[in-house]
């Protein structure tokens, strides 16, 4: 809070990962799972905290990992803006 409580009133962080990938002859299958925090940082009260999964299937490896991906910061992005104070 020292650092940054009077620049920012919240910190949100997560990681996100592959948890599963299957690859066959013509497709891809993606499981990426996150887990995200908001921080009151003055009080050091948790506002918001998640762990979700998606998944993305496609053709091409890389194009089917950033889909993945994409959603999952999507949903959070779409969590974040209506369930925070």
């Amino acid at each position: 809070y020292e650092q940054y409580g009077n620049v920012y009133e919240r910190f949100i962080f997560g990681t996100a990962e592959i948890s599963s990938f299957e690859e066959n002859d013509s497709s891809v299958i993606v499981k990426v799972t996150g887990k995200i925090k908001a921080v009151e940082l003055e009080t050091g009260r948790i506002l918001f905290s998640a762990s979700e999964q998606k998944r993305a299937m496609g053709g091409n490896n890389a194009a089917t990992i950033s889909a993945a991906f994409s959603s999952l910061g999507r949903m959070y992005g779409e969590r974040l803006v209506s369930d925070l104070p």
